[in-house]
């Protein structure tokens, strides 16, 4: 997108010619329709094209804002496909629909694998069911009690807990060093990799996390009670580095 906006349009007289003497006029398109088939094409291509867009700036260190900010690499479309607004699909869309005509123009036969034309409601994406939370650094804790609590309206793969400030949004949370948390629906802790702790949620279930940055310890609750590791202990992280302070 960025790119595009850097462009520079020149508008070319009625008789401009090439130096091999070559006219450029532009394709009549005004006869090409797309089949059905095509148009799931299209938003193939629109979702893959912003999928890559995304790596790239999740390599790059940017991250999602609710408006862009370049000094500190924050892009608010750098969400999930299913989430961007619609005038910036619709705009994702077109642009691609016209180059899929393009090649249909001349003579090209454009056709999605055949697994693509299956039901287009498997896989999907329900937006109200994702929600993303977002912390500024600048509210780490670096000392005290914290405690937070959240219901799990729905199963599947959700992280709770605390990171440090240098959590990178291109690693899972608890892959790495900088996140220490408990995935519920498996029953799981994550620091550095996965570990079997306290049990199962359940959509309904109210899971409470508590990090006491004195004495370097976080316990996790299911519904009120404490939730234990598979040695018995109600520690599911202790004795780790504050170093820059954790965010929830």
């Amino acid at each position: 997108l960025a790119a595009e906006e850097d462009l520079k349009k020149v508008k070319l007289p009625k008789n401009y010619m090439m130096s091999n003497g070559y006219k450029p006029a532009p394709l009549d398109l005004s006869d090409v329709k797309l089949l059905p088939s095509q148009e799931v094409l299209v938003d193939k291509l629109a979702e893959n094209a912003h999928n890559v867009w995304a790596k790239d700036r999740i390599k790059q260190g940017w991250t999602y804002g609710i408006q862009q900010d370049l000094k500190n690499k924050r892009n608010p479309r750098l969400v999930p496909y299913a989430l961007l607004d619609e005038r910036t699909k619709k705009s994702n869309r077109d642009s691609l629909r016209e180059a899929v005509r393009t090649f249909a123009g001349y003579g090209y036969n454009i056709e999605p694998p055949d697994q693509e034309l299956g039901d287009q409601t498997v896989g999907r994406v329900s937006i109200d069911k994702i929600r993303f939370f977002r912390v500024e650094q600048s509210y780490a804790v670096t000392s005290g009690k914290w405690y937070f609590e959240f219901e799990a309206v729905t199963g599947g793969d959700m992280r709770v807990g605390w990171a440090r400030p240098g959590c990178r949004p291109d690693i899972e949370l608890g892959a790495d060093d900088q996140a220490f948390v408990f995935e519920g629906s498996r029953g799981q802790r994550w620091h550095l990799g996965s570990g079997f702790f306290g049990r199962n949620w359940q959509p309904g279930d109210v899971v409470g996390c508590m990090i006491n940055l004195d004495d370097k310890s976080m316990i996790f609750t299911l519904n009120g009670e404490l939730l234990i590791t598979n040695k018995g202990s109600e520690l599911a992280f202790a004795d780790f580095e504050i170093e820059k302070g954790t965010e929830n």
